[in-house]
């Protein structure tokens, strides 16, 4: 199946439960909320991606196609930068 994105730098995120989430694509803040169980996103950047998530159990991201996986520890806010 085609890729989600086409760009330089993407995350799909899947949110399992609750979570608060602030993004900032290439310095840029892009999106900022709570996403509720079961919500998928994806977000784009030409050359890095910021995700930041008050709760990094809550959140599973699979950046640029690969395999998802859960962002960290339940109930830790935690900042990922992509790419890795």
């Amino acid at each position: 199946e085609p890729p989600v994105s086409t760009a330089p730098v993407y995350v799909e995120a899947t949110a399992t439960s609750e979570a608060w989430v602030s993004i900032i694509a290439d310095g840029v803040p892009i999106f900022e909320g709570t996403l509720q169980p079961g919500d998928t996103e994806v977000w784009e950047a030409q050359e890095n991606l910021s995700v930041y998530s008050g709760d990094a159990g809550a959140l599973e991201l699979a950046a640029n196609g690969n395999e998802s996986a859960v962002m960290g520890e339940a109930g830790q806010p935690t900042e990922k930068i992509f790419p890795e």
